[in-house]
């Protein structure tokens, strides 16, 4: 970036054996002896001349591969909701749980725009397993009574409780520190079998395995999570998340059928919210078409009207591509309150229209009073819908242009707002003309076809009173 570190940072913090947490409310934080992170504080977005993004991918790559690291990760966001690549995948067995994460893995490094790919799995510390020998099984002594044995002597067992300054103090026995430093030193403990003492060594074996810090089960399956990150301007989370459950996943189950993958992180919130966002959004359209069949005492003019939305959506998705902006949920946001502008903005022209055609009764198959009515409705109602869309793109203007951290979060649905109603104000003009006439020309289509069957049931009807007479 050509710039001094010295002039950017502001602050720097390192923490080795604790994992801060990520501002959830649960917590802010767990003990893990086998992680370190480094957080940096740099200029505020306001006075620096790049983005954070920037700064992520030159640490990244700066940093390289760090030799016996299990897990090194980069982030820049500042409010995340996790990895744009998160599956969680479990088996019945964890053979095929390990081999569906491996050829996982091996899939998401073989697509371009995907990096930092790791699974939970390796989140893994050092653990004595304890396994019981033949001696222990002739003698009768239970692998949890070792277990027991060998958790008294490191971590201690409680003697006694007395009280110190009106608080509960436990006095714990166990080994001297130099007794229990290694593996050797434990298996020279004698553990107490009826009236003997047997060498730990004696009753199991003693070996050191990694495991998993924690255990996450989802419907008593348990879990191991594969995540990945995206450079965007190549790919999207989605993308390899759809490429992994369509192509990846059978073929997979072909040999595993019992493997399962479930989404998580970035896409699960989506996903979650997406559903609720479009039962929302019917719900609103819903109750606008309801108020206006009652309003206009008509089905098919609400319709008109509705067929408005769809363009302001198109100005929505032209104005995040014309800034570079990526579709959010807040994006979303914006594009439902637009749709109730664009509505406004046809309900405008409708209602004029239905006011001329109160004024002057004229032949229905009169096509160009009909035009003329049309173009009027349009004329007298295009400074109202110019003025309103000028004045609501010029107020977002400001926010769409603002580059503080704090808009960031809102610049999304103000560009779905403002290029929406530039965009299908536009098109509403040109339009609602089109939609007018064309729900004319089918209303009298419908109204000459019932007419036509009402003729045809009467003469039905005075048939046989003629031959009777």
């Amino acid at each position: 970036m050509g710039i001094e570190a010295d002039r950017i940072l502001q602050s720097a913090s390192v923490a080795i054996g604790f994992a801060p947490g990520s501002g959830s409310p649960t917590g802010g934080g767990s003990g893990s002896s086998n992680r370190a992170t480094v957080d940096i504080r740099i200029q505020d977005s306001e006075t620096r001349t790049f983005a954070a993004g920037q700064l992520e991918d030159l640490w990244r790559e700066e940093a390289g591969e760090i030799a016996g690291a299990r897990e090194l990760s980069f982030s820049a966001s500042l409010v995340g909701v996790g990895a744009p690549v998160s599956l969680q995948v479990s088996a019945g067995f964890e053979a095929a749980r390990d081999a569906a994460l491996q050829r996982i893995s091996e899939a998401l490094e073989g697509r371009d725009g995907v990096f930092a790919i790791r699974n939970s799995a390796s989140f893994s510390a050092q653990e004595v397993q304890i396994t019981r020998t033949q001696e222990a099984e002739a003698l009768g002594v239970p692998l949890g009574q070792i277990a027991q044995a060998v958790r008294g002597a490191v971590f201690g067992v409680v003697a006694a409780e007395i009280v110190r300054n009106r608080e509960e103090v436990e006095i714990r026995v166990r080994l001297p520190e130099d007794e229990r430093m290694t593996l050797a030193d434990i298996a020279r403990f004698r553990v107490q079998v009826g009236d003997a003492q047997v060498p730990l060594s004696t009753l199991a074996n003693l070996d050191l395995a990694p495991a998993p810090t924690t255990l996450t089960r989802i419907d008593a399956r348990r879990i191991t999570t594969v995540e990945a990150d995206v450079n965007t301007a190549v790919t999207s989370g989605g993308a390899e998340t759809s490429f992994i459950v369509d192509e990846v996943l059978p073929e997979i189950q072909q040999d595993a059928p019992d493997v399962q993958i479930s989404l998580g992180g970035e896409q699960e919130e989506q996903q979650r919210f997406a559903g609720a966002l479009g039962q929302n959004f019917s719900l609103a359209l819903f109750v606008m078409f309801a108020i206006l069949a009652l309003a206009f005492q008509s089905f098919t003019k609400p319709f008109i009207m509705l067929l408005t939305v769809p363009f302001g959506i198109i100005g929505a998705l032209a104005g995040h591509a014309l800034l570079g902006l990526n579709l959010t949920l807040l994006s979303m946001f914006g594009i439902i309150g637009l749709s109730g502008i664009m509505i406004n903005a046809s309900l405008l022209i409708l209602n004029e229209f239905e006011d001329l055609s109160k004024e002057g009764r004229v032949d229905e198959e009169d096509t160009d009073a009909l035009v003329d009515r049309i173009s009027a409705a349009v004329a007298s109602r295009f400074r109202p819908i110019f003025l309103t869309t000028c004045t609501t793109f010029l107020g977002i203007t400001p926010l769409i242009l603002e580059q503080s951290l704090q808009a960031q979060f809102l610049i999304p649905t103000a560009v779905s707002l403002g290029f929406g109603i530039l965009v299908g104000s536009v098109m509403v003009l040109l339009l609602m003309p089109a939609y007018l006439r064309i729900h004319n020309w089918l209303g009298r289509q419908a109204r000459r076809v019932m007419s036509s069957g009402g003729d045809a049931r009467a003469d039905t009807r005075s048939g046989p009173e003629k031959v009777d007479a």
